[in-house]
């Protein structure tokens, strides 16, 4: 499900792409084209070294002006270091809502919300103390 019309914008097009190239298309050459971010970039590409077969599904997308809000359904195999945790092969499915922030055809900020209790979970990095709840 996306949004109407707002899919369309160049803010949410940029966004779009840098999801599909970089984030499950593993093209990190194809970053500093659309991502200003240093930042974002590192974080992208540790991400991508921990679970290199991701795959993030947009849910919803809505843009205004230079910002873009996503929210998505990702899963992936834990491949490499994630946490400090050494790879545990299990996979993980979870959500994530993120703010882009698109100036000039690239993103310039960014603000990303990852169940990251449930993922570490799902990993069997952590666990839950019995009777507590989410």
């Amino acid at each position: 499900m996306r949004s109407q019309s707002d899919v369309s914008s160049s803010a949410a097009s940029v966004v779009e792409r840098f999801l599909a190239d970089v984030v499950n298309g593993g093209r990190s050459e194809s970053a500093p084209d659309l991502v200003a971010s240093e930042p974002l970039r590192r974080r992208i590409a540790a991400f991508g070294a921990a679970f290199p077969d991701l795959n993030a599904r947009i849910v919803r997308i809505v843009a205004d002006d230079r910002l873009v809000a996503v929210h998505l359904i990702a899963d992936a195999s834990h491949s490499g270091t994630f946490q400090g945790a050494l790879p545990t092969g299990r996979r993980w499915s979870s959500s994530c809502t993120a703010i882009y922030e698109v100036e000039d055809g690239r993103i310039v900020d960014f603000w990303l919300t990852w169940d990251l209790l449930d993922i570490l979970e799902q990993l069997g990095i952590v666990r839950r103390a019995a009777g507590a709840s989410a």
